[in-house]
């Protein structure tokens, strides 16, 4: 008779190490999921050579198998879409475009790019979360974003590293990019309407930035070094602006770090804090040769202050030579040597100010309504002597020159009141502070009310009737003086920067209405 064999009882601990061996085994089940040659949605069993989607702990597999049109392949998502990553591996040979506006979940994987690789990853729209810390390693390989694609970083840490590789921006709209990136990276704003920031001050990529013309980089850090041995929101390597922006938005900074205007366009670098300011020792023209386009030049300012130490000068090549600068926004430019440009300067608005030893050699200096052109730091300046300083464009306020002490001889100035301008009286014009010396060759008068030349009257007092007004400008004070051409006192307006002749003014005009 065969008797039953009998087992031992299975304890509690023995039952829960079974089950975690099921657990570990069911775990290690995890695979990657090969792209067929087809667009099927991601999201479809259709898309991938086994028949089966990726789960959230597998990944998406390129291989040479996906050969797609014209070297492209694309899918949309097809649906939210959560996967450990994306992998490329040594056979992979074509872009994949992953395209839709649902959401792709990427976990620990990130994604991976083989080194013998020679194919690239797209994103055309989706939403991408991070779902875990990750790497995106792109070797020397290419990645584009682009389209209405999101990067949502979801308090997870995203590290980007490359040997080589070139990340694309194209027509991506107020995109936020939080990564630590690292090798030798060049980030490259295309096409138009990009608006990138970079929020994450640890990086420490070398092949740089370049903005193209309708695109807008924010970084809140900048290297403290030029080409190499620092970390910033901006890499290491220059920020060139091919026509397009880049706004500083940190706090105050010098930055040995290039920044280079590409000769054929006109870049700008704005500083958007108020009262922060950022100093630049590497500001200059790439003096690229390209004939078919001309234009020259920079905008500078911003809400915030901005500093440049390095001579800003024109650019080598015969067609472009006379690079201008636009100063704009409320804060202060300053611009500390002597800068050899010579296309025009204009002031639009806050301040441009020479440092101790600055200067500028400007075709023409145009100071507009409420600017400020501040030489006080100097103990004295010349004016170029062959061109012309126009100031007060405008029709409520006329701009400044704010100097400590200045020669003005042999000088055309020219007073360019605007084409609305028809009341002379509502003009505070402060041109000198009194302690300059010499005289204009010429002084002229533009706008719709006065046109035409001042005479030298004598003793620095330059007059001219025109528009109804006899006007005087007095060198001396600098100051500008409207009187009706018809000889009745109550007619008589003061403009000037001098507080006692304004207060003269308003007393007459109360004495004529009984005040």
């Amino acid at each position: 008779m065969m008797k039953t064999p009998r087992f031992a009882p299975l304890t509690l601990p023995a039952l829960v190490a079974t089950v975690a061996v099921l657990l570990t085994a069911q775990t290690a089940q995890a695979v990657d999921y090969e792209k067929a040659n087809n667009g099927t949605a991601l999201n479809l069993a259709g898309s991938y050579t086994g028949g089966v989607v990726p789960g959230a702990s597998d990944r998406i597999l390129v291989t040479s198998v996906m050969v797609g049109t014209s070297g492209t392949q694309s899918a949309a998502l097809g649906g939210a879409l959560s996967i450990d990553g994306i992998v490329f591996d040594a056979t992979a040979n074509k872009t994949l475009i992953i395209t839709g506006t649902n959401t792709l979940t990427l976990g620990a994987s990130g994604i991976s790019m083989n080194s013998a690789s020679t194919g690239s990853l797209s994103f055309n729209g989706p939403s991408i979360m991070l779902g875990a810390d990750q790497t995106w390693d792109l070797a020397a390989r290419g990645l584009t974003i682009t389209g209405a694609t999101t990067l949502d970083s979801n308090g997870k840490a995203l590290a980007i590293t490359t040997t080589g590789g070139q990340i694309f921006f194209k027509n991506t709209t107020a995109l936020s990019l939080n990564a630590t990136i690292s090798g030798s990276a060049a980030l490259t704003l295309d096409s138009t309407g990009t608006e990138l920031t970079l929020t994450n001050a640890n990086s420490s990529f070398t092949n740089g930035i370049a903005i193209s013309a309708g695109n807008t980089v924010t970084a809140s850090s900048m290297s403290v070094t030029a080409g190499g041995g620092g970390i910033s929101a901006v890499g290491s390597g220059a920020v060139q602006l091919k026509g397009g922006t880049f706004k500083y938005s940190g706090n105050t900074a010098t930055s040995a770090q290039n920044v280079l205007i590409d000769s054929r366009f006109v870049g700008t670098v704005e500083v958007t804090t108020a009262g922060q300011t950022l100093t630049l020792s590497n500001f200059k023209n790439t003096n690229s040769a390209n004939a078919s386009l001309l234009a020259n030049g920079a905008n500078l300012g911003g809400a915030g202050h901005l500093t440049i130490t390095n001579i800003v000068a024109d650019s080598t090549q015969a067609q472009r030579t006379a690079f201008t600068v636009n100063k704009f926004g409320t804060g202060t430019l300053t611009l500390t040597a002597i800068n050899t440009y010579t296309g025009a300067t204009t002031i639009e608005a806050g301040t441009l100010a020479l440092g101790a030893s600055g200067s500028i050699a400007s075709s023409a200096i145009t100071v507009a309504a409420g600017a400020t052109f501040d030489t006080s730091a100097r103990a004295s300046y010349a004016f170029n002597t062959t061109k012309t300083t126009t100031i007060g464009v405008g029709a409520t306020s006329a701009g400044q020159i704010k100097a400590a002490a200045a020669t003005f001889s042999s000088a055309a100035l020219a007073l360019d009141f605007g084409a609305t301008s028809t009341l002379l009286s509502s003009y505070t014009l402060l041109v000198r502070s009194g302690l300059e010396t010499g005289d204009f060759a010429s002084v002229t008068a533009t706008g719709t009310s006065i046109a035409g030349s001042f005479t030298n009257g004598g003793s620095g007092n330059w007059t001219l009737t025109a528009g109804g007004y006899n006007l005087t400008f007095n060198e001396s004070l600098g100051t500008l003086t409207a009187v009706s051409a018809v000889p009745e006192p109550s007619t008589y307006a003061l403009i000037g920067g001098i507080l006692a002749l304004a207060g003269a003014s308003l007393r007459r005009r109360r004495v004529k209405h009984g005040a």
